[in-house]
């Protein structure tokens, strides 16, 4: 249920960083639904294109870092 939880947060917040343009906010909440989707709810494919997904917004920014998350 908290994952559930989670999800419906995060979901929402991909909203607000979409309104602001945060490339960075976007990132970090994207790499964390990803792990709900491999984690919680061994949907693997929806992960892997969560992290994909991301890899391009990470390497357009140089948020190298975030890779490590």
């Amino acid at each position: 249920a908290r994952d559930l939880e989670a999800m419906d947060c995060y979901k929402q917040s991909i909203d607000y960083y979409n309104k602001c343009n945060s490339d960075y906010g976007r990132a970090k909440v994207t790499n964390n639904i990803g792990i709900i989707y491999q984690n919680y709810y061994q949907n693997y494919d929806n992960a892997l294109n969560c992290f994909i997904g991301n890899l391009t917004i990470i390497k357009k920014n140089s948020f190298m870092y975030l890779l490590a998350i």
